[in-house]
């Protein structure tokens, strides 16, 4: 995955505190990642926020164009398939991060929480976990 970095700002040179706390409320807590997951195969991806000079920046990557795949060119965030050595799907999302593009978030990034699992158009019979992280 080659990183792009989307520097489109969204709001003011600096993420206000309260902006973080509604984000947070929108997102699901941590825990409830592994509830709905049991049924079919999962994956994990991780939108990565940064205060950037003019507001929030979100790291977004093309994948690599290889016949068969079926994210084979897309613009997307960077994730994979939960491995059976991962304990928790937010480990898959941190594992995934730091194979894709280098970024190991453990430790020094906030994970603010979850959206829904979500199968894509694509490929049905994943869940796919989006874990939001400020960096």
């Amino acid at each position: 995955m080659n990183p792009i970095i989307f520097r489109q700002g969204i709001g003011r040179a600096r993420v206000s505190e309260a902006s973080l706390e509604r984000l947070r409320k929108f997102l699901l807590p941590l825990e409830l990642a592994e509830a709905e997951l049991k049924a079919k195969p999962a994956a994990a991806v991780m939108a990565i926020l940064r205060d950037g000079p003019r507001g929030l920046e979100v790291l977004l990557g093309e994948r690599t164009k290889r016949e068969g795949d079926p994210w084979s060119g897309q613009i997307g965030l960077p994730g994979g398939r939960h491995r059976d050595e991962d304990p928790t799907m937010l480990a898959t999302a941190l594992r995934e991060t730091k194979e894709e593009v280098g970024i190991d978030l453990e430790g020094r990034a906030e994970i603010l929480g979850h959206m829904p699992p979500r199968a894509p158009g694509n490929k049905p019979e994943v869940l796919v976990v989006p874990y939001v992280a400020l960096a």
